[in-house]
């Protein structure tokens, strides 16, 4: 298994973007992808914003067309309204899709008032896309599956031209290249909802997998490996943080 860390592309059509979200660079990332219309997989932080569109503009790529939400975490988010503003004023308007499930947490963020990175804006305007949904970016065919389990909302995206699946952060975080860590949060965590959705990713025919922390990683599909560190649970219901392997 390898990953891609770097910014740059990744295949033909897809081009991972370093968001430096709280000033820290190669740790989180979005992805643009460029068919006959430009798609934004999330949206990263408000105070990256800017930054964003400084990137996107240097590849010819703002405004995109589109942005898929994959959930309404505040650092996939709420990078969204300055991007819209940024768009309006050049006289174009960006669509934001993602699952209806996350819609009302988008309109509505204090529920990330537990991670103190505030302020939150007020996301409206959002198009809901279900299980099954494609998008079609001209060329390029996007399947959405729902994966709720880190946070209630939050879907996967296949790329099905190239099987590059963008996973946000459903399986969790690939911190360096034999350790992942589990991806629960406060107040938005699922155990039951995450191992459904390992257990569906097990199935979808992907060759690359997009994460929203880190790293891209080829070649590697969530096996049972991916279940072990979860299964360590105190009797209170609690998760022991674990680790991936190999």
């Amino acid at each position: 298994m390898s990953a891609i860390r770097q910014p740059g592309k990744i295949n033909e059509n897809t081009t991972l973007v370093d968001n430096g979200m709280e000033d820290v660079h190669g740790m989180t990332a979005v992805f643009l992808i460029q068919g006959d219309r430009k798609c934004l997989i999330d949206a990263g932080t408000r105070t990256a914003a800017p930054r964003l569109v400084k990137m996107l503009s240097e590849l010819d790529a703002f405004p995109p067309a589109l942005i898929v939400v994959t959930h309404p975490h505040w650092d996939h988010a709420q990078g969204i309204p300055l991007l819209r503003q940024a768009a309006s004023r050049q006289g174009k308007q960006i669509e934001v899709l993602a699952s209806g499930a996350a819609i009302p947490l988008l309109a509505d963020a204090a529920f990330n008032d537990v991670f103190s990175g505030g302020p939150y804006e007020s996301i409206q305007a959002v198009t809901p896309v279900k299980e099954g949904d494609t998008i079609d970016l001209g060329g390029i065919a996007l399947r959405i599956y729902e994966v709720p389990g880190h946070c209630r909302g939050h879907i996967a995206i296949l790329d099905e031209k190239n099987s590059n699946i963008f996973v946000g952060d459903a399986l969790g975080d690939k911190v360096s290249d034999d350790i992942f860590l589990p991806p629960f949060m406060p107040s938005t965590w699922g155990p039951d909802a995450f191992l459904c959705s390992v257990n569906k990713l097990r199935q979808v025919p992907y060759e690359t997998l997009c994460l929203a922390i880190s790293a891209t990683s080829t070649g590697v599909k969530p096996g049972a490996s991916w279940t072990k560190p979860w299964k360590r649970a105190t009797p209170g219901g609690s998760f022991t943080r674990g680790t991936q392997t190999g």
